[in-house]
């Protein structure tokens, strides 16, 4: 029987100016609920990560790139994560590839993926053969094992 592990994944909005306030907000939604799992942080905004981090250290937080840009390589994006501690990277599946992967764990990092639309399960099986950890869904209703 295979386990499967939940946890709440929050994605921090870029609200250009209001990072702070939206980090604190945030924060204080969680201590105030009675959710028993982890949560886990994830951005494209790099700002967000940094404060989440800064106000709740033991946060486990995680880069989400959608698409390769000049400043933004995956040496760069593994410097980043060692830098501000986050323990993930999260990719779009359509970025993905086995060198990215090798890089990305040699780095013991996390590695998740994530589409703009839900991902099917064919899709989610082939991206855990080539060592994704983490899938992220949008409607878990829709994500069936057949």
């Amino acid at each position: 029987t295979q386990k499967n592990n939940i946890s709440l994944n929050i994605e921090l909005k870029p609200n250009i100016g209001y990072e702070k306030e939206n980090v604190n907000a945030i924060i204080k939604a969680i201590k105030n609920s009675n959710f028993d799992r982890e949560y886990y942080f994830s951005s494209f905004d790099l700002n967000s990560l940094i404060i989440m981090k800064e106000h709740f250290p033991e946060s486990k937080c995680g880069l989400l790139i959608d698409k390769f840009e000049k400043n933004l390589s995956v040496i760069n994006i593994i410097n980043l994560s060692k830098k501000y501690n986050f323990f993930s990277c999260g990719f779009n599946k359509n970025i993905i590839n086995l060198e990215i992967i090798e890089k990305i764990k040699r780095n013991k990092l996390i590695i998740t993926a994530f589409s703009d639309e839900n991902i099917k399960i064919n899709e989610a099986n082939e991206l855990w053969s080539m060592g994704v950890n983490s899938i992220f869904v949008d409607d878990p209703s829709k994500f069936k094992i057949e």
